[in-house]
């Protein structure tokens, strides 16, 4: 028995304590910066989508941080949420459209509306990012390209 626990001591003579306290001290942690955004779809034809956000740095907790800031409700059934540069792309299927947020802010940038022709939702599902576009997959076989810069949806 002790000649199978030699190796395991003979592999532990490298390692040292290392002192913590002489890490620079401008060096921000991941912890003092991130946050954590949670997308509630809410219940379907209720309009009771939601966006929280939970800060790691402080451990405050905002359960409907779109709602506070914007002052109006996310929509009816948020269902996918991406980041992209400094803007948060929500998809919200049932009221049709990809509400664009500034990241840092919270605000509302602008709400595109994803419907065909004659103005009949295409209720949009996901979104998906290249090379400056958002393109938005819906539930009727349709991709819409959205310019990331402009947030034009006439990119055709």
């Amino acid at each position: 028995v002790v000649i199978g626990l030699l190796p395991l001591l003979a592999g532990c003579q490298d390692m040292r304590d290392v002192d913590v306290t002489a890490q620079p001290s401008n060096i921000i942690s991941d912890a003092e910066t991130a946050s954590l955004y949670v997308l509630n779809e809410g219940l379907f034809n209720l309009n009771n989508s939601t966006l929280a956000r939970y800060s790691f740095s402080d451990g405050s907790l905002s359960t409907d941080y779109f709602s506070s800031i914007n002052k109006r409700g996310l929509g009816d059934t948020a269902n996918d949420m991406q980041l992209y540069g400094n803007k948060l792309y929500i998809v919200v299927n049932v009221s049709s459209d990809v509400e664009v947020v500034d990241f840092a802010s919270g605000k509302s940038i602008k709400q595109i509306p994803i419907v065909n022709e004659k103005g009949s939702s295409r209720q949009p599902r996901y979104v998906a990012f290249a090379k400056g576009y958002a393109y938005v997959c819906s539930f009727d076989g349709t991709v819409e390209k959205i310019d990331t810069l402009s947030l034009s949806d006439r990119c055709r």
